[in-house]
């Protein structure tokens, strides 16, 4: 109901999710912001980022966290401040102890 009252008040664009543009949500980013991505279950944009890394002529590091892989992350980002490059981090949510070192990193 809250849907429709909102449609039916303020117009269907407030209802209905705009299409996902990779190019347009890195052409709004900045080097010194990481792009993170709130996801639905079963949603899993690698697959976009790595077109745009290869568009850009980017080098794409992934890591799917969870047990043991803090350290690879570590790396991965340390690597990619010196280096540069785009690093996905996916299933940060395995690695809830380790989000106040990413944050300090």
């Amino acid at each position: 109901m809250c849907t429709k009252y909102v449609a039916n008040n303020l117009g269907t664009e407030f209802t209905e999710p705009p299409a996902f543009d990779m190019n347009m949500v890195y052409d709004s980013s900045l080097a010194t912001t990481p792009l993170i991505f709130i996801l639905s279950p079963g949603v899993d944009p690698q697959n976009q980022i790595q077109t745009l890394a290869d568009a850009l002529d980017v080098e794409l590091e992934a890591c799917a966290l969870g047990q043991g892989q803090a350290p690879i992350a570590t790396r991965m980002i340390n690597d990619g401040v010196a280096h540069g490059g785009f690093k996905y981090l996916a299933n940060c949510h395995l690695s809830i102890s380790w989000m106040t070192d990413l944050e300090r990193i």
